[in-house]
């Protein structure tokens, strides 16, 4: 059985991990980092699935998720503006016209 206090210290403690991380992270990549907090396990033995967990975390700590959005914004804001190419206009063809070939003059004799 899971009391009140487990799952706010999950909640906790997966809020401040993303927060480190600067995102929210899916099952697959929560599973394959090697630094998790929370064992995939414990969390949905608590929580019951990995997504209910985090609309749990989003419930308990509203603040710490704030965190995450400022330092999301932040990445946004810093990231340069890419360069645009100037476009290439192509120079218009000439129309060649091509004159028919003058027939030789015939003598007549």
């Amino acid at each position: 059985m899971v009391n009140r206090r487990q799952k706010l210290k999950m909640c906790q403690d997966l809020a401040m991990y993303f927060v480190e991380k600067g995102k929210v992270m899916t099952a697959n990549e929560y599973v394959k980092a090697e630094d998790s907090p929370v064992h995939l396990k414990t969390i949905k033995k608590v929580a019951k699935s990995y997504s209910r967990a985090i609309l749990m975390m989003n419930q308990s700590c509203p603040d710490l998720l704030k965190l995450l959005v400022e330092k999301e914004v932040e990445k946004v804001e810093v990231a340069p503006e890419p360069k645009v190419a100037p476009i290439k206009v192509p120079k218009p063809v000439k129309k060649v016209v091509v004159k028919p070939a003058v027939k030789p003059a015939v003598k007549k004799d």
